[in-house]
């Protein structure tokens, strides 16, 4: 998965886009193996203005989570 596409996740909501801005192997509280994407939400049509993360507006998400738009 490219970094700063955009995605699905479980909790999504319309009216916001919500981006992927890292990747890391494993985190602390699940025992699945990754990796793991930080997805990041932004406003609708903001998206593609996101250009590092910003850990206080998204979430880590195990990979089967993800989905990316075609």
């Amino acid at each position: 998965m490219k970094m700063f596409e955009q995605v699905r996740v479980p909790d999504s909501r319309t009216g916001n886009d919500y981006v992927v801005t890292a990747e890391i192997n494993q985190v602390a509280y699940d025992d699945r193996e990754g990796p793991y994407y930080f997805v990041q939400k932004a406003e609708s049509g903001k998206g593609r203005r996101i250009k590092k993360a910003d850990f206080k507006r998204g979430k880590f998400y195990h990979h089967s989570e993800v989905m990316t738009l075609t």
